[in-house]
């Protein structure tokens, strides 16, 4: 059973490497369609911080101020009735 695992891992670690050593680096086709999709991923990362995360954390702080005022409020009913 071990000795399947291993040989199953060396496969892998065999294909990952011939695919990495036959990358054509080098090519102008290749290495522009590499800095392109980087520049399209940190493009993606800047939106994406700035469309979806920060209305994110704003509704989140919204949300935890009314539930906040919520226990304040509850709270508050729970002390008077106390009291009486």
């Amino acid at each position: 059973m071990n000795g399947k695992i291993e040989t199953k891992s060396l496969f892998i670690m065999t294909e990952i490497f011939l695919g990495v050593f036959f990358l054509p680096v080098g090519n102008p086709r290749f290495d522009n369609a590499v800095l392109e999709s980087l520049r399209l991923v940190k493009g993606y990362a800047q939106e994406h911080v700035l469309l979806c995360l920060v209305p994110a954390f704003f509704i989140a702080a919204a949300i935890s101020v009314i539930c906040l005022a919520d226990k304040k409020e509850s709270d508050n009913e729970n002390n008077t009735k106390k009291h009486l």
